[in-house]
């Protein structure tokens, strides 16, 4: 699974309130990786008990304290060992791809408004796409200011 590995991503750039992290999720990482906030606060719990991330409580006037997060060297060598690992080429399950082999055997007139429809959502995909790949290269310029300013 790689849910835990996906919070260690963001982790390693900086440190984080579950909070933060589910918001990840709602932008850029939601476009390759779905997380409800349980499913990752159960992580956060999981990597916590295991050692690959640590918890500060920061205290707050009138609220709970806030959980702030941030990666252990055994959270940055398990991340690593991961990311190491042959990726699983996941079963294919396509419906658009089994209704294109059916129009061989059935009318396809009607095909062609749903052609058009996934048409524009892969072109909306591939805009996500790319404001994805702005939003990771600032990361990766963020994460490397902050290693360089806690160094």
């Amino acid at each position: 699974m790689s849910l835990p590995y996906v919070i260690l991503t963001v982790l390693s750039t900086r440190d984080a309130t579950g909070y933060d992290i589910t918001k990840e999720f709602s932008y850029s990482i939601g476009y390759f990786w779905k997380a409800s906030h349980q499913q990752v606060y159960r992580e956060l719990n999981k990597l916590a008990a295991n050692d690959m991330v640590t918890c500060e409580l920061q205290p707050q006037s009138g609220k709970p304290d806030k959980k702030i997060y941030s990666i252990t060297e055994k959270g940055r060598e398990a991340l690593a060992s991961w990311f190491d690992q042959p990726i699983a080429h996941p079963a294919v399950r396509d419906e658009f791809a089994a209704k294109l082999y059916a129009c061989e055997v059935q009318p396809s007139e009607g095909f062609s408004d749903q052609l058009q429809l996934a048409l524009s959502d892969s072109r909306n995909w591939c805009s996500s796409i790319k404001r994805l790949r702005t939003h990771t290269t600032l990361m990766y310029v963020y994460s490397i200011r902050e290693r360089r300013s806690n160094a």
